[in-house]
C-alpha cells in the first residue's frame, strides 16, 4: 500500500509518509486519553496545519477534544471538514447530529 501523501508546502511539493502520520495520530490519542488536553490539541492542530489539513480522523477527534472544553463552534468545523473528508463515516454524521444538538441546547 503505497503510504505517500503529496502536498504543496511554503512553495513546494513534498511527500509525507503517512505511517509516520498514523504515529503522530496515536500520540495525539494517547495524549487525549491521559487527559493531556493542551499536548493533545497541539498535536492535532500540527496534523491539520502542517501535514494533512484534511485529515479526517485527526478532524473528528478535535471535534471532541474541543466538546470537553465547550468549544462547540470549532467542534462543528472539524465535524464538517472530517465529512467532507470521508462521508462515509457513520460516527462522523452522529457526531455532528449531538454537536448540533449541543449548540441548540445551548442557544435555549
Amino acid at each position: 500500500m503505497n503510504t505517500l501523501y503529496e502536498r504543496f508546502v511554503e512553495g513546494n511539493y513534498v511527500l509525507i509518509d503517512l505511517s509516520q502520520l498514523n504515529d503522530t495520530s496515536q500520540n495525539a490519542i494517547d495524549a487525549h486519553k491521559a487527559s493531556q488536553l493542551d499536548t493533545a490539541e497541539k498535536i492535532y492542530n500540527d496534523i491539520l496545519i502542517h501535514i494533512y489539513p484534511d485529515h479526517p480522523n485527526a478532524n473528528h477527534s478535535l471535534r471532541i477534544l474541543y466538546n470537553n472544553f465547550g468549544r462547540f463552534q470549532e467542534a462543528l468545523f472539524r465535524l464538517r471538514k472530517a465529512i467532507l473528508a470521508n462521508p462515509n463515516v457513520e460516527q462522523f454524521w452522529v457526531s455532528l447530529m449531538n454537536t448540533e444538538a449541543h449548540l441548540e441546547n445551548m442557544r435555549s
